[in-house]
């Protein structure tokens, strides 16, 4: 299998969460472009349950590192172990074919390509530093085709290639309109996990967000506030005490129109009117580790929702 001309942003995940994960026989990992993202490694290249062997990971923009380590291998790995079911095949040398001719914004400048990776052959060739990527907006806004490189990158020294946009995503041809099919309603309950972007803050399975870091903020797409009813924003979560603001309910970006602020102690809170479909972010002025389920604007007069 290759996995090729793909471009991976603000995936954010934990110490095991690695851009690529390898699993399978003669794997590829080739010309894919990283950036944005929080991750425990970049690439995990030790096989699962199931056997893997001869892994590639060649010409690749990683335009970040791994917050634990950038490649979760091991002695046994590079000697010819592959996951739990013991040794390689006599014919397979090891479980690692090439690892080379990377670009790689290397957490420690100071050792960009730390043991025991160079001892293993790992990134020779590889450079270690700025790729030079270019965004075309701002954090909040950027889709995958605002990701570019500068025509002084040095990835194309080490052979990578443009990657085609139009190959990626719903073709211009596709049979309905995709905005129309995503479009929610204010008045109806968010489901606070069901964002587009986020930044700084954590899921919680199925049932909300928290770790709420200083700043933080979360971006739900495509809201259609109708004619302007909604005068009151109403938040699942438990109140607690303090004069503190805890979210800001804000249009089109972390920074935009304030509609409305939600205090420490309450669940409810009044905003302006807005019509029309917009961008809705959730802002939130200091860290807490409160869990938010859900919040919907609506008219002052509508009855309360029911908690689930």
């Amino acid at each position: 299998m290759t996995v090729e001309n793909n471009i991976l942003y603000h995936c954010h995940g934990g110490d095991a969460t690695g851009a690529f994960m390898m699993k399978n026989i003669g794997e590829e990992i080739v010309n894919n472009l990283v950036a944005d993202c929080t991750l425990g490694r970049v690439i995990t290249l030790a096989p699962f349950i199931e056997p893997g062997w001869d892994f590639t990971v060649r010409r690749n923009v990683f335009a970040l590192d791994g917050n634990v380590m950038r490649y979760d291998t091991s002695g046994q790995t590079f000697s010819g172990m592959a996951g739990t079911l013991g040794s390689l095949p006599a014919e397979v040398k090891k479980g690692i074919k090439e690892v080379d001719c990377n670009v790689i914004a290397a957490k420690d400048p100071a050792k960009p390509n730390p043991s025991p990776y160079p001892e293993n052959g790992m990134d020779k060739n590889s450079y270690f530093g700025d790729p030079l990527l270019k965004r075309g907006k701002p954090d909040w806004d950027l889709q995958y085709g605002d990701y570019s490189l500068a025509a002084t990158s040095p990835a194309f020294k080490l052979g990578y290639r443009t990657i085609p946009i139009d190959s990626i995503g719903l073709r211009k041809d596709f049979p309905f309109d995709k905005l129309a099919a995503t479009r929610r309603l204010a008045t109806e309950k968010i489901q606070a996990e069901d964002y587009q972007r986020m930044s700084g803050l954590r899921t919680v399975g199925g049932l909300g967000i928290n770790r709420i870091s200083k700043g933080a903020w979360v971006k739900y797409a495509n809201i259609d506030f109708g004619s302007g009813q909604a005068s009151t924003a109403e938040f699942g979560l438990e109140p607690s005490g303090g004069g503190k603001a805890f979210a800001e309910l804000r249009l089109d970006a972390p920074n935009g129109q304030l509609l409305g602020t939600l205090m420490a102690g309450q669940k409810s809170c009044p905003v302006q009117k807005v019509s029309g479909i917009h961008n809705l972010f959730v802002v939130f002025p200091d860290s807490s580790d409160r869990l938010l389920d859900w919040f919907r604007p609506q008219p002052t007069s509508a009855g309360s929702i029911k908690e689930d």
